[in-house]
């Protein structure tokens, strides 16, 4: 082969290589973010049926006539959410931080200040303690 069909040859490879390369990466890498984003929203599902569950057993317990049981059911949903709650600074920046969070936090203050939780002092009472304690300007706890 002349040196100068080399010389053609091996750019053109190099071209070729790089352009299949570079579509079968970009395949690749739009498959995993699609696993990823799937991966999400089949979360979502998942939490909406378990919450569906939740609600369908304190139901029962009401419509059974269990009220305090229900309460009862209810007060350990509360108590959960609200110690899931309690890292809410440390976890997000200020910028990303929602202001409804904070509307709902002001909602829930006075149903938790008449019906304290009756969780003993420790680690998840602080825990709803702080997230009760959150405001948009209050610095994050560093427990």
């Amino acid at each position: 082969m002349p040196p100068w069909r080399f010389l053609i040859l091996l750019p053109l490879t190099g071209l070729v290589c790089g352009v299949g390369g570079y579509y079968f990466g970009s395949l690749a890498g739009n498959t995993s973010y699609a696993d990823l984003f799937g991966t999400f929203v089949g979360a979502s599902y998942v939490d909406a049926a378990l919450h569906a569950d939740r609600d369908v057993s304190d139901l029962n317990l009401l419509r059974g006539g269990d009220v305090s049981g229900a309460v009862a059911a209810l007060e350990r949903d509360l108590d959960g959410n609200l110690e899931a709650l309690a890292d809410y600074h440390e976890k997000l920046p200020r910028e990303a931080r929602r202001s409804s969070v904070y509307e709902l936090l002001a909602r829930i203050r006075p149903y938790r200040s008449a019906h304290p939780s009756d969780l003993a002092p420790g680690p998840k009472r602080d825990a709803i303690l702080r997230a009760l304690a959150l405001a948009p300007d209050s610095p994050a706890s560093r427990q």
